[in-house]
């Protein structure tokens, strides 16, 4: 348990950081950006926010974690998702907010000592081309708005 207790340090410290919190600290509403391909690519959605009240609710006897490996897992999935959504070369400036907020996360995560950094896995899925780009175009105009202004 003090690992998981490291590990929400870790995370709390990361969500301080107002573009990691913007973009990845809570679920991505699909339906708010218009996105309506989204849970045909992303699977297994994630988000900091999320994975953080599971490690806090894994603190309380509740959650489902029982180690870092298993939370360091569930953070590589939310980059992951990220490059596998935002494909498209004009989706750069979310995969380059994707990379800064992970890099940031793997520093802090190693230096509380908590061993090994969370990867990023391979994408579980592939959009094939051309399939929902229309349908999306508006949201990810939009989640592009949003993180030209705060990097």
């Amino acid at each position: 348990m003090d690992g998981l207790r490291v590990v929400a340090g870790v995370l709390e410290s990361v969500l301080r950081d107002e573009q990691t919190s913007t973009l990845f600290g809570e679920p991505v509403d699909p339906v708010a950006l218009g996105l309506d391909d989204y849970f045909d690519v992303v699977k297994q959605p994630a988000d900091l926010g999320t994975i953080l009240a599971n490690v806090r609710a894994s603190l309380a006897g509740t959650g489902p974690y029982s180690h870092p490996r298993q939370v360091a897992d569930a953070v590589a999935l939310v980059w992951s998702n990220c490059n596998l959504y935002n494909d498209r070369p004009v989706d750069k400036p979310i995969r380059d907010a994707a990379a800064r907020s992970k890099s940031l996360l793997d520093r802090a995560w190693a230096a509380a000592g908590l061993g090994r950094e969370p990867a990023t896995p391979a994408p579980s899925a592939s959009k094939g081309a051309g399939v929902g780009q229309e349908s999306h175009a508006a949201g990810r105009q939009q989640r592009l708005e949003l993180a030209c202004c705060i990097i």
